[in-house]
Parts: C-alpha cells; structure tokens; sequence
C-alpha cells in the first residue's frame, strides 16, 4: 500500500493480489485518504503485536504440546527396547525378526 505521485497530485492506492497478479486499488486522495493510511499502518502494528503476545491458552497448549512430545518420545524408546529384547532388528526402517534367535 502507498501513495503515489500522478501528474501533480499524489494518491493512495491498496495493492492487492489476484491470482499472480498485483492489482493497485484506488482509495483515496487528501486528507480521507491520509487518515485511511494512518488507520492500515497502525492497524499492521496492532496486529503484529498481537502475534507476539501469547495468550494462557496458547501457553496452554505449548506445555500440553511438549508433554505429548515426551511421552511421545518416551512411547518410541520403549518400545524399540522392547523389540530389540524380542530378537528384532531394524532393516531400512523397518522392524524385522533376527533369524536363528532361538537357536533354529
């Protein structure tokens, strides 16, 4: 979004994309379309300070995240012992059973 200089006098026009093409939008000129641009500048700000507050139920929902990460990952570690307990071994990712384990 910005101001633009045509002839003499200067525009504001709101860029926006259609497809993969940028169309420029006509908004305004003088004092309308100062305050509009005044408004979409801080309007931008407010929201970025948004995003970097984090509100209880996103820091919830961080420490349910990393608990289920754990658990997870505790999860996998087992149960890789315990096949490897089992006579399994891994073979390109995949879990297989070792031959002559038993003595067969």
């Amino acid at each position: 979004m910005g101001w633009e200089q045509r002839g003499n006098n200067r525009y504001y026009y709101k860029k926006e994309r259609d497809g993969s093409k940028v169309k420029s939008v006509y908004v305004g000129r003088g004092e309308v379309a100062h305050m509009i641009s005044k408004l979409q500048s801080s309007s931008a700000v407010i929201e970025r300070f948004a995003r970097t507050m984090k509100s209880p139920e996103a820091i919830n929902q961080e420490k349910a995240e990393a608990a289920l990460e754990q658990a997870t990952d505790l999860i996998q570690l087992i149960t890789q012992a315990s096949l490897l307990a089992a006579g399994f071994h891994t073979h390109k990712r995949q879990w297989r059973r070792k031959r002559d384990v038993d003595g067969s």
